[in-house]
């Protein structure tokens, strides 16, 4: 195609709006035949045209002014997200978590871990010759066991998330919720203080803020190098590295949102919600489609060993599982998820629907670690 002429798509990368092309650019000066496709031609603006429109002072005095109207939307819609946000932290805030104390727990433990062993049971089918036993199990994992069991057996936590459920700030809303569960079940059994005073420090770490999201939540096009698609892996890993830094906010540290565990930034990943190779072209630069993850929790997500469900880690994968990672499946499975909110949430929902179809069709893609 002769560089002497632009596309609508060229021209929006340059300053032009629908508007403004419906405005200065009615007709095109020519058209080419699409040889890709059966599409409508393709309509062509002469490069000089183009640019004497761009020198004119109505056409700067309009760009001016969509920039200004744009930018009073955005300061308007951050206002309104923010208050919203405050409304569900005061809300959560207010939130009383209960925890039902009638059993020991030693009874408590022995159930959760029946629990667990009838689970692994159900993963691996009716004609498991699995043995009941947990000495393998240190007693960190049963206490964890035991905390998620409590959680949503014995508490009305899960009545307190569905009740934050859909509504903006969702996140920090979980996590005030979570914090209750801990601050509430350390006091109700004293034997498992220890333990929930570890989870809360844990839920502590101010290294990231996935709340404060950029004003602008696409990424200036500046970090890519040409198309999103045509430059390959050295494009990658340069937008990779852009995103890692918005997720960081450059600080030396971060926090697996999965895990929940610190890592230096080197060795974290920045992990895609949905797969990079199915998102659309606005999604690549959306900062909400990416996530931290130690590569551990990375691998577990992007081979569908799990996925985040009402902004929970949950178990996708049902077939046989080898012992050790079906223990690291364990450690996280019930956590809540650190960047889960309302923005996200469809990338987390499109997942579990991409692994839930494939594993009934018998088809798996994967990629090597």
């Amino acid at each position: 195609m002769s560089k002497n002429y632009y596309v609508q798509n060229e021209l929006k990368e340059i300053g032009f709006t629908k508007s403004l092309i419906n405005k200065y650019l009615p007709n095109p000066d020519k058209t080419e035949k699409n040889k890709h496709s059966k599409k409508k031609p393709i309509k062509l603006f002469l490069a000089e045209r183009v640019h004497s429109i761009q020198q004119s002072e109505e056409f700067k005095n309009d760009l001016n002014g969509l920039k200004n109207r744009k930018n009073s939307a955005t300061i308007a819609s951050s206002k309104t997200i923010k208050t919203k946000q405050q409304r569900i932290v005061k809300f959560a805030n207010s939130l009383n978590i209960r925890i039902n104390n009638t059993k020991k727990i030693t009874d408590l433990i022995d159930e959760a871990l029946d629990d667990r062993y009838n689970y692994i049971l159900e993963r691996e089918g009716i004609h498991s010759k699995r043995l009941k036993d947990f000495s393998s199990f240190d007693d960190e994992y049963k206490l964890r066991r035991t905390a998620n069991y409590i959680k949503y057996n014995y508490s009305n936590y899960s009545s307190l998330t569905n009740e934050v459920e859909g509504k903006v700030g969702i996140g920090i809303a979980i996590l005030i919720i979570e914090k209750k569960f801990y601050i509430e079940l350390g006091s109700v059994y004293p034997s498992l203080k220890e333990y929930c005073d570890d989870e809360l420090e844990k839920m502590s770490c101010p290294t990231l803020a996935y709340e404060e999201t950029p004003p602008n939540e696409k990424i200036s096009r500046e970090l890519y190098i040409g198309d999103l698609d045509r430059d390959g892996i050295v494009k990658v890993r340069q937008e990779q590295a852009r995103l890692k830094s918005l997720l960081t906010n450059g600080k030396p540290e971060g926090q697996c949102c999965f895990c929940h565990k610190i890592y230096p930034t080197d060795f974290l990943r920045c992990a895609h919600i949905k797969k990079r190779s199915e998102c659309l072209d606005e999604e690549k630069i959306n900062i909400n489609v990416v996530m931290l993850n130690c590569p551990i929790c990375d691998s577990l997500y992007e081979q569908g060993y799990i996925g985040v469900e009402n902004g929970s880690v949950i178990t996708l994968r049902k077939e046989r599982i080898a012992k050790d990672l079906l223990n690291l499946i364990t450690d996280i499975e019930g956590n809540i998820c650190l960047i889960y909110s309302t923005k996200n949430s469809h990338f987390f929902s499109w997942h579990i629907e991409f692994h839930t179809q494939s594993i009934l069709s018998g088809k798996r893609k994967t990629r090597q670690i």
